[in-house]
């Protein structure tokens, strides 16, 4: 019995170690799960966010398309894009100007402007003069 306990008090500081490395493994293994499952809630954030963020810019163009389905959105984006016109309108087209309104029916394309103005004004006077005449004569 003598020799069982020499060689069990022998073997105790290998049993030690053993013990103190089987716990370091523990350890390291539970910290290595740790920092994963960390890292897969930070992922998971970062996915939710970016879902949130397409959730919102997929509302805007659901609403941009049903602006666009509207007949006076229609209207203004073939008179912007396509430069159409309905029967009896003039398109003029300005450089380096953008106007949402509509035009005002009381410019006269032949020549002068047709509303307010004196009917005996000559087409053959200059554009000065014109001005004159539609501010002071009456």
């Amino acid at each position: 019995m003598r020799m069982d306990r020499h060689s069990l008090l022998r073997s105790w500081p290998w049993v030690t170690i053993g013990a103190a490395l089987f716990v370091i493994f523990l350890a390291a293994a539970t910290v290595r799960q740790g920092y994963q499952g960390w890292k897969v809630d930070q992922e998971i954030k970062a996915l939710e966010a970016e879902a949130n963020a397409l959730e919102g810019r997929n509302h805007q163009l659901v609403q941009l398309a049903q602006n666009l389905q509207t007949s006076d959105r229609l209207d203004l984006e073939a008179r912007k894009r396509l430069g159409m016109q309905q029967p009896g309108e003039h398109v003029v087209v300005m450089e380096g100007y953008a106007a949402t309104g509509t035009w005002d029916s009381s410019v006269d394309l032949s020549g002068g402007v047709s509303a307010g103005t004196d009917q005996g004004s000559s087409p053959t006077a200059s554009n000065p003069e014109r001005w004159f005449e539609y501010f002071f004569k009456k």
